[in-house]
Formats: C-alpha cells, sequence, structure tokens
C-alpha cells in the first residue's frame, strides 16, 4: 500500500469515528427532543376545559358570545384550556432520568383548508413551572384561546375582512409545544396536536 493511500485511509477511519460518536442512533442522538435527558417524555392525555365544563378530548370552541334561549341570560364565556398529563419514561429503568421541568409553552394555530379565507387566530407563548418526578406524570394547563381573542374572531368575521364562503364550523390545528429542562440544562420539547372546531356553539 502506497504511502497515500495508507494516510487516505486513516484519515477515513477517524472522520467515521467522530460521526458515530456525535451523531449516532438511539435514545441519545441529537436529533432527538428528549434523548439527552435519558428519558421519553410524551404526552399521555389531554382534556379541554372551558369557563364551565370539561369536554374530554372534544375540542368546540365556542367563539360568538350571545344569549341562552331565553333572550336574558348570558352564555358561559371565556378563556379554554388545555389540561395535559405529561409522562416521563425513563430509557434505562437500572440509571433514571432526574426531576424535569416544563417552563414554557407555545400555542399555534393554522387553518386546515387553506382555501377559505379564515381570520387568523392569535398565537399563545407562555411561561409555567412544572416538575416531572422519573418514571411518573403531572399535569400541565395550557391557556389556549382567551375569551378576548375569540371576540376578535368573530367581530372579524362580522366586519367583512374575510369571507369564508361555507357555514361553521371552521376547522383549524392547534399545535402546542411544551418545552422543558432538566437538572443539568439540557433542554428538551414535546409536541402535541389536535383540531379544533370554531362556532357560535350553546354554552347555557
Amino acid at each position: 500500500m502506497s504511502k497515500r493511500v495508507f494516510t487516505f485511509v486513516i484519515i477515513l477511519t477517524g472522520l467515521l469515528f467522530l460521526d458515530n460518536c456525535g451523531n449516532g442512533g438511539g435514545p441519545g442522538a441529537p436529533g432527538s427532543s428528549t434523548g439527552l435527558i435519558g428519558a421519553s417524555v410524551d404526552v399521555t392525555a389531554i382534556i379541554h376545559s372551558t369557563v364551565n365544563k370539561t369536554a374530554g378530548d372534544v375540542w368546540e370552541i365556542d367563539v360568538q358570545n350571545g344569549f341562552c334561549a331565553d333572550g336574558k341570560t348570558a352564555e358561559s364565556f371565556g378563556d379554554e384550556y388545555a389540561v395535559m398529563t405529561v409522562a416521563a419514561t425513563s430509557y434505562d429503568a437500572t440509571n433514571p432520568s432526574g426531576t424535569l421541568y416544563i417552563t414554557r409553552y407555545t400555542v399555534e394555530y393554522h387553518a386546515q383548508n387553506l382555501e377559505l379565507n379564515l381570520p387568523p387566530i392569535a398565537t399563545y407563548d407562555n411561561t409555567t413551572q412544572v416538575a416531572i418526578l422519573h418514571d411518573s406524570s403531572s399535569p400541565v394547563t395550557a391557556l389556549i384561546f382567551k375569551g378576548g381573542d375569540k371576540v376578535a374572531y368573530w367581530n372579524a368575521l362580522l366586519n367583512g375582512k374575510y369571507n369564508p364562503a361555507v357555514n361553521m364550523p371552521y376547522l383549524y390545528d392547534m399545535k402546542i409545544t411544551l418545552y422543558g429542562v432538566d437538572a443539568y440544562g439540557t433542554t428538551f420539547s414535546v409536541v402535541v396536536h389536535r383540531t379544533v372546531q370554531l362556532a357560535d356553539y350553546a354554552t347555557c
């Protein structure tokens, strides 16, 4: 083997070794949002909570602040929330992950039918502080739609700026992203999607 070929083989071997060290597959891979914290973090349940009830995993949002059938009693109208159960499961039970902390969340909406002329919905970016012990779960509550923003959405439909040309409900994809950190400062994120339906629902 010539000296030039031998040198090339040495360099190639070194590059392959570095690549395997930094970008290997499996739970610890940098491409994983939760691998570097030693645990899988998942939203195992999610419930829609309104001002007067919990609606389970059903996402009908009333955007018209109206009255009940008697014409006198105001409907229940206000902020909407998602209550999530977030679980951490260690990859190695003999070497469990430490306590994890959810510190922030965002809520984004995108119309599912892009051909409809629908109003945009406000994006929410809020802080929170929830601890999740290793191999355990904790509830995380996220504000997903402010009452005032629902009024603004309804007014946007009425003022003629938007003309969907079809009847309600209007469907949006809701994307909730939870951001967290472990005790060593390693960050992670978890995403959950739901379809929400916006309309003038009776909430008496």
